[in-house]
């Protein structure tokens, strides 16, 4: 049987198209500088604006490392030995742990508004988007 490196790369998926091992540093770097900026919502989620910032940064945060993290998986999971991805996917661990103090405050705030303000959200076309979450 042929190792994966003894494979043409015609027989494997490319990810490049969503993410290149070249990007993942970048996008990991673009991350660690936006992520923190959701801590300054802290307090401040008693308002529709301030809610619809934070979950526009918020996902904002993900689309940067979303492609980032499926390139990762994808190569890991076709070559476990590959100690590249392993130390990145260990890096990327590490950075999600760190950043996870960001918006530990968002819940617990959310979970403190009146349920007529939670019913508003629901009903707001501008957070249409996010209305299973505010129903949950």
């Amino acid at each position: 049987m042929k190792t994966r490196n003894e494979i043409d790369n015609k027989y494997k998926w490319d990810l490049t198209d969503i993410c290149s091992l070249a990007q993942i540093d970048e996008r990991m770097t673009e991350y660690k500088r936006l992520a923190p900026k959701l801590a300054s919502f802290a307090g401040k989620l008693h308002d529709k604006v301030a809610i619809k910032e934070f979950l526009e940064l918020d996902e904002e945060c993900e689309a940067i490392i979303e492609p980032a993290i499926f390139y990762v998986v994808r190569e890991m999971s076709t070559n476990i030995a590959d100690v590249t991805m392993q130390k990145k996917y260990r890096e990327m661990e590490l950075m999600f742990q760190e950043s996870a103090k960001y918006t530990t405050y968002f819940v617990p705030e959310l979970n403190k508004l009146p349920t007529s303000f939670i019913q508003e959200l629901i009903a707001d076309p501008d957070f249409v988007d996010h209305d299973m979450f505010f129903k949950d």
